[in-house]
Order: structure tokens, then C-alpha cells, then sequence
């Protein structure tokens, strides 16, 4: 016997609404999961002894001061052009180690640990990854742990040296990203503080493309 077209929509209209309520208890759950392991404050690694080379690198980039004469007297100023110089962009101003948060490296901390075999975390948007980032890095931000959590975090062994990084300066996007890995398992995890800018500022090798996620 057909059931009246009637019946049949509204049963539609039913499986829809359950189908929504499913959808809608699963993204609540999850962003309740999500939040309750951002508020877990991670543990610091282990502080690194490796040197920093930052103070040398500043100093390699500071201006030559103009030579003073025997009398005393400084030198005078060159004359100026006629026509002005085009403006230089500002040199990278790298954070020195005693200044870093807990946790946190340089970048030439960094570049020895990529040296030493570990695993690089790329926090930023894909966009940004895909125009650049350290080479064999991952990419995971806070939405790749959306629901699940990111294919790397099953095959990764738990014990392995992580790096995470993000745009430098006042991005958060790493340390929430340190947080969910710390509550996935993993415990020794790092965040290069001058994030992908510092590590291109400094020379270091990048790889563009859409890499591992």
C-alpha cells in the first residue's frame, strides 16, 4: 500500500531533525572534550642546554659604529645624497633564550633539535603552511583535532621530541596545539618561540607545498 505523500515528508522531516540532533550533540560534546583539555595545563619538557646563539647573531647584524679620530673628536657625518636611499625592512629581532616562557626555544635551539631527528608541528592555517614551512613538518592546528585527532598522532611513537610552532610573537595557536598533543599522549614537546618567521629570518631550510597533515 503507498503511503500518502504527506506521511512520507514528514517522515523525512523527522529523520532530518534526528540527524541535526545527532550532529548537534556530537560538535557540543566535542567542544566541551576540546576545552577540557586546553584547561589541562601541559607540564614543561625538560629545559635544553644546547647554546643559543642568539647574542652572537645580534651582533653580527648591528650597525659598524664610524670610527673615531685620534683627537677624541668623532668623525663627521658622510655628506648626504642627493637622492634618499629606499628604505631597508627592519632586521628580525630574535628572542634571546633568558627571555622565553617556560617550554618555549629559539629557533637556533630549534635548528638542533631538527638536527637531533624531531618531529616539527606546523600550528598556522594551510595556506600559510603551503607557502612555506620547516621542512617535514607536520601540519596540524586546533581544528585538524576537531572530532578526532590528526593521522600523525596514531604513528608517532608517544616518547619522540616535538616542535611546535606557529607565526611567532603573540600567536596561541602553538601552545593550544602543545596542550591537545601533551593530552594525546605525548610529553616532551617544545614550542620555537620566534615561530616560522624567526626560522626563516635565520636562513634555515623551508619546504613549500602542502606537505603531511
Amino acid at each position: 500500500m503507498h503511503q500518502p505523500p504527506t506521511h512520507r515528508a514528514g517522515r523525512v522531516l523527522v529523520h532530518a531533525l534526528v540527524l541535526i540532533v545527532i550532529a548537534g550533540a556530537i560538535g557540543t560534546a566535542d567542544a566541551f572534550i576540546r576545552a577540557d583539555r586546553l584547561a589541562k595545563r601541559r607540564a614543561a619538557p625538560p629545559p635544553l642546554t644546547i647554546p643559543d646563539a642568539t647574542a652572537a647573531t645580534r651582533a653580527q647584524q648591528a650597525p659598524a659604529q664610524p670610527a673615531t679620530p685620534t683627537g677624541g673628536e668623532p668623525a663627521p657625518a658622510p655628506a648626504a645624497s642627493p637622492q634618499a636611499a629606499p628604505a631597508q625592512p627592519a632586521a628580525f629581532v630574535f628572542t634571546p633564550a633568558d627571555k622565553l616562557p617556560a617550554g618555549h626555544i629559539t629557533v637556533q635551539q630549534a635548528l638542533h633539535l631538527y638536527n637531533e631527528g624531531a618531529t616539527f608541528i606546523d600550528a598556522r592555517r594551510k595556506d600559510l603552511y603551503v607557502e612555506g614551512h620547516v621542512p617535514q613538518a607536520f601540519r596540524a592546528d586546533m581544528a585538524s583535532f576537531r572530532g578526532r585527532e590528526p593521522g600523525f598522532v596514531s604513528v608517532l611513537p608517544k616518547d619522540m621530541v616535538l616542535v611546535v610552532y606557529c607565526g611567532g610573537g603573540n600567536c596561541d595557536e602553538s601552545e593550544h596545539v602543545a596542550q591537545l598533543l601533551d593530552a594525546s599522549g605525548f610529553k616532551t614537546i617544545y614550542i620555537m618561540h620566534d615561530g616560522f618567521p624567526g626560522w626563516k629570518a635565520a636562513g634555515y631550510d623551508v619546504e613549500t607545498g602542502e606537505g603531511m597533515e
